[in-house]
C-alpha cells in the first residue's frame, strides 16, 4: 500500500509540475524583466543583423511546430493517466506504461528544446552568447517562445 502511495505521488508530480513551473515562470512577468534577474537579455534582445533575425524566425518557427506536436500529444497522455488512475479496474502495469509514455515524451520535449537552443547558439557572434539567456524561453511566455 504504501509503495503504490509513493508511485502515485511520483506520477503526480511527474504530471503536474511542469504546468506549476510555467505558471509560476508565467507570474514574474515578460521574458526581458525574468532575463534581467540573471543578468542576461532574450535573443531579440541582442542587437541581431538581418541574416541572423531572418535564420532564427526560421529555426522558431520550426521548432513551435515540433513543440505544438509534443504538447499536445504530451496534454492527450497526461489525460489518458489521469483517466487510468481514477478507473478501479485499472492494473498497475497500464498505470507504470503510461506514465512511462508520459515521461518519454517529456525528455522528447527537453531533447527538442535543447536542439532548439543549440541551432540558435551557432548563429549568434561570441560577444552575443555572453549576454543571452539560454533554456529561458522553456520556461516563459514570449512571442514564439512558450512552453
Amino acid at each position: 500500500m504504501q509503495k503504490r502511495t509513493i508511485l502515485s505521488g511520483a506520477v503526480l508530480l511527474v504530471i503536474f509540475l511542469p504546468m506549476l513551473v510555467s505558471a509560476q515562470m508565467r507570474q514574474k512577468g515578460s521574458m526581458k524583466a525574468s532575463c534581467q534577474s540573471y543578468d542576461c537579455m532574450p535573443v531579440e534582445g541582442l542587437d541581431l543583423d538581418s541574416e541572423q533575425r531572418a535564420a532564427i524566425e526560421k529555426i522558431d518557427k520550426i521548432y513551435n511546430e515540433q513543440k505544438t506536436v509534443f504538447q499536445s500529444d504530451l496534454m492527450r497522455k497526461r489525460f489518458e493517466l489521469q483517466s487510468v488512475f481514477r478507473n478501479p479496474q485499472a492494473d498497475e502495469q497500464k498505470i507504470r506504461a503510461i506514465a512511462r509514455e508520459v515521461s518519454e515524451l517529456q525528455d522528447q520535449c527537453l531533447a527538442t528544446m535543447i536542439e532548439h537552443q543549440i541551432k540558435v547558439r551557432a548563429l549568434l557572434r561570441p560577444e552575443q552568447l555572453r549576454r543571452w539567456c539560454t533554456l529561458e524561453p522553456f520556461f516563459t511566455k514570449g512571442p514564439g517562445r512558450e512552453p
